[in-house]
């Protein structure tokens, strides 16, 4: 069985938005991204070209959200990393010629990109379609039997993403023709043998898009998301449902079905066909044979497949996964044990902080509703001046998880 790069979008704590994974005896690595001189947030696309892999990574340049692409070597260690300001919410990531093709989906755009070994990325806009703001969310890339497909949510509805219904898949070389429509959140265009397919995510489904006709399987728990088809099987990606839209914060509705907590790492699990089933309630990989699904010669958009499929859990390390690929470098040699010892530190060390921060919060706002009182008191604001003053000057406190008894 192979071993895997693996991409965690919107993930937290900071830093721990890529692993590698060794399918067969369970290994389990994090790529140390500390190098970047970003928070990072999450990772999105990763794309091997040669022996370097590249990701675009979430992260942000103050408080505005950003993108930073990284180099990994053999050994999985960052070799360059470069900001791409002017990319806002970057998705997939595909090698096309001598560039590299990056979705801009903040802005309703395809960049290539160029870097020069010495010198920062290049980019030009190879694909756009009214750009501006991300209106059509536009997400993956994949090139098949010679030509450039995007996939796309389509017009964003009154409502929400959450109910977008009419994704696309397009065309690039024939200027955007669209070539499919009337999907729930196409995501992760994947070359399966001699067929190009693409999750509708919503669904829980794989569908065909061009090529040699292929079953489909079965409804999936989860919000499919990244796929990859390595040698014989195919590996495709499962998230938690958003609770809350991300890009209006208000309430999704709730997913139909639930799995049972209590499931091992790696398990057999019937493929559920329920209608509506939308999200499981866990992170993970769902491994299936890839010649379950080979042509048999009527295109069976939708199928449903009897056979089961093995589950690879991943909810210890994130609850959202967005990409994954074959990895060839270096072995991997870490546990699963070890690697969520590693995030439970740093979760650890980052409520330490966000606890701190929510103490130094609630004293400021004591202080200021004194001052209220006192200005509105003594009708003058020179002692209240003062005091503002005093605060400005007051060296942040330090807080660990051991100050209610040190102190």
């Amino acid at each position: 069985m192979p071993r895997l790069l693996v991409s965690f979008c919107y993930t937290r704590p900071l830093g721990h938005a890529i692993a590698r994974l060794d399918t067969e005896n369970g290994a389990f690595e994090w790529v140390d991204v500390s190098s970047v001189p970003a928070p990072v947030y999450g990772a999105a696309g990763l794309v091997r070209v040669d022996m370097r892999y590249y990701a675009a990574l979430q992260v942000k340049f103050g408080e505005a959200l950003g993108t930073y692409l990284v180099e990994l070597d053999e050994q999985a260690r960052v070799t360059r990393a470069a900001p791409l300001p002017h990319i806002y919410d970057a998705h997939s990531m595909i090698a096309h010629g001598d560039e590299l093709l990056l979705v801009g989906s903040g802005t309703n755009q395809v960049f290539a990109l160029s870097w020069p070994d010495g010198g920062p990325p290049a980019s030009r806009v190879y694909y756009e379609q009214a750009p501006g703001i991300d209106t059509l969310h536009m997400n993956s890339l994949q090139v098949f039997d010679g030509r450039v497909y995007l996939s796309m949510f389509g017009p964003r509805p009154d409502a929400e993403w959450h109910h977008a219904d009419e994704g696309q898949i397009l065309d690039l070389n024939a200027g955007g023709a669209v070539v499919a429509r009337g999907l729930r959140h196409p995501h992760s265009l994947t070359v399966v043998g001699d067929t190009l397919m693409c999750l509708d995510s919503r669904s829980g489904t794989m569908i065909h898009v061009a090529g040699d006709p292929r079953s489909s399987f079965a409804r999936l728990p989860g919000y499919l998301r990244g796929a990859c088809a390595v040698d014989g099987r195919l590996y495709v990606g499962a998230s938690v449902t958003r609770k809350r839209s991300k890009s209006r914060g208000t309430a999704n509705a709730p997913p139909v079905s639930v799995p049972s907590p209590d499931a091992p790492a790696m398990q057999r699990v019937a493929a559920p066909t329920a209608p509506g089933m939308l999200a499981s309630d866990g992170c993970g990989l769902h491994v299936i044979d890839a010649a379950a699904t080979a042509s048999t010669g009527v295109s069976m958009k939708h199928a449903v497949l009897d056979d089961a499929c093995d589950w690879i859990d991943l909810s210890p390390f994130a609850p959202e996964l967005y990409d994954v690929i074959p990895w060839y470098g270096a072995p991997v040699h870490g546990s699963r044990p070890a690697a969520m010892e590693q995030r439970l530190r740093a979760v650890n060390d980052e409520f330490t902080d966000l606890v701190g921060a929510w103490r130094r919060m609630l004293l400021q706002r004591l202080h200021m509703r004194e001052l209220v009182r006192e200005i509105d008191a003594a009708r003058s604001d020179l002692p209240a001046v003062q005091r503002i003053a005093a605060l400005a000057r007051e060296t942040e406190r330090f807080w660990s998880a051991d100050w209610p008894t040190a102190n």
